[in-house]
């Protein structure tokens, strides 16, 4: 079935009867000259989408992208943003990329293909084997968040422990070199992607993004490594960042989110 845009009904503020506070003033005074990346704390219930709302009407003649958190949200967004701006999740965002790069590409909305590639190395289905599977599932995706080939032991040591995983030592089979032959298998599977696959592919392969003037991107703290990768490459050579974010907020550290990125 044919996907169809959704219509939007836009909701756009009138630029010259908006008042804010006094941080609202500066933020708006601030992104007018900015010559630098921006990152703005926001704590829940400070009014934080009609701020960035009213940024991006001093970015008119500017090519701009908001990426948000989910699709809800930039479909709410999207009826509000002046016209000419973006809105899209990062992985939609990827999406488009990927599918440019290889128009043949599918995605895996079964997720099927994990475990497919998982399987070519242990074929085994005892309890003992599916915990161990679900084990080198959970450090493949992490790994590719954090842009890890699983080459690197000490690497996956440290990604295993900050995120509270045991890599089992009694066990016939070389956990580390599943890893890394599994992220390798699923590198060159070029015309299927899953969820994680679907970001991690920009920076697997080496894929040219579209690139912007304005970067301005909500919920920053739950930007994992292999996400801020995505954004630095949307900047291009002279794009600007605007980030949004609240530190006491972090949901996403199970997919590598860190907090203290911002």
């Amino acid at each position: 079935m044919p996907y169809f845009e959704p219509k939007i009904v836009r909701q756009v503020q009138n630029n010259e009867s908006v008042t804010g506070t006094a941080q609202q003033d500066a933020i708006w005074n601030h992104v007018q000259n900015m010559t630098q990346n921006l990152i703005i704390l926001a704590r829940a219930g400070c009014g934080k989408t009609f701020t960035i709302v009213h940024m991006l009407m001093f970015f008119l003649q500017l090519k701009v992208i908001f990426i948000a958190f989910n699709k809800h949200i930039v479909r709410e967004l999207s009826a509000k943003v002046p016209h000419g701006v973006a809105v899209s999740t990062i992985h939609s965002f990827a999406l488009k990329q990927i599918k440019r790069w290889n128009p043949r590409v599918k995605i895996d909305d079964k997720n099927e293909k994990l475990p497919m590639l998982i399987d070519r190395y242990i074929q085994d289905d005892s309890d003992a084997a599916a915990e161990l599977k679900m084990t080198i599932a959970q450090l493949v995706n992490l790994a590719k968040y954090n842009m890890l080939d699983g080459s690197n032991r000490h690497a996956l040591d440290d990604l295993a422990a900050n995120h509270g995983i045991v890599i089992p030592a009694d066990t016939s089979y070389d956990i580390y070199k599943v890893i890394t032959d599994v992220i390798h298998d699923s590198k060159e599977m070029r015309n299927l992607i899953d969820f994680v696959d679907m970001i991690w592919f920009i920076y697997a392969h080496n894929i040219t993004v579209e690139s912007f003037d304005r970067v301005v991107a909500d919920e920053i703290q739950d930007f994992n490594p292999l996400q801020q990768h995505i954004v630095k490459l949307m900047m291009g050579k002279r794009g600007l960042f605007i980030g949004v974010g609240d530190d006491r907020q972090s949901i996403y550290g199970f997919a590598g989110a860190d907090v203290y990125s911002i």
